[in-house]
């Protein structure tokens, strides 16, 4: 049976928690030159290093199969950031992808090396194919007034819906930190499903693996979200 989406209905969606945003301050963009990205994220205090797999000087995202959504405070400082990309995954599972693109998933503040790591641990990345989009690079400003106003659950919905709209995938995810489970962020942001294991990079420092947790949303679990006021 053919699921057809309401792309009003996402649209819509957008436009409610774009203004709830607006009226807490902050002013969003969605961007798809990745210079820029690279650009913002080097020049931004208090922002992690940019993940390779979203640095289009080593690796294929474009505005073809990516965006990138900027927040700015309303003296124009940067104070948010967050990125989706959309790989065809069609001919392969998502366990064949992280493995055969580790070095790009790896965040540079993780002190491990993806020689040796475990791409296959989670059943869940084991089964994963289609049209997989990557949800990363989800930053908010500790600086200011923005933390703790609900914020983490408008954002990174926005992109949710965004990518809906525009690639209707199969499933889209990211990897987080088991601590930031612990805390409950990727409910905040809307991810209905995470298991550990989803990488299980083989640190650096001698203190064997330190485990990401994959966390994700089916289609339909993104066409549910929307559905939301």
């Amino acid at each position: 049976m053919t699921v057809h989406f309401d792309q009003l209905k996402a649209s819509c969606y957008v436009a409610r928690r774009v203004e709830e945003a607006q009226t807490q301050g902050i002013t969003l963009e969605l961007l798809s030159d990745f210079d820029r990205l690279r650009q913002v994220v080097a020049e931004t205090d208090g922002r992690a290093p940019l993940t390779p797999i979203f640095d289009n000087t080593v690796s294929d995202v474009t505005g073809d199969n990516g965006f990138w959504i900027l927040g700015r405070s309303p003296q124009g400082r940067v104070v948010h950031v967050q990125a989706v990309r959309m790989d065809d995954l069609r001919g392969e599972t998502l366990a064949d992808h992280l493995e055969r693109l580790g070095n790009l998933f790896l965040s540079p503040h993780i002190p491990a090396t993806p020689d040796g790591s475990d791409y296959r641990a989670c059943r869940y990345v084991r089964e994963m194919a289609g049209t997989i989009c990557y949800h990363g690079e989800v930053w908010l400003s500790p600086d200011g007034e923005f933390r703790g106003r609900g914020l983490a659950i408008i954002l990174p919905r926005i992109a949710v819906a965004i990518a809906l709209m525009r690639w209707a995938p199969d499933y889209i995810y990211g990897l987080v930190h088991p601590d930031l489970v612990m805390k409950g962020i990727p409910a905040r942001y809307g991810y209905n499903h995470a298991h550990p294991l989803g990488v299980r990079w083989r640190r650096t420092d001698g203190r064997g693996t330190l485990d990401e947790y994959i966390t994700w949303m089916t289609g339909d679990d993104m066409r549910d979200l929307v559905e939301v006021a």
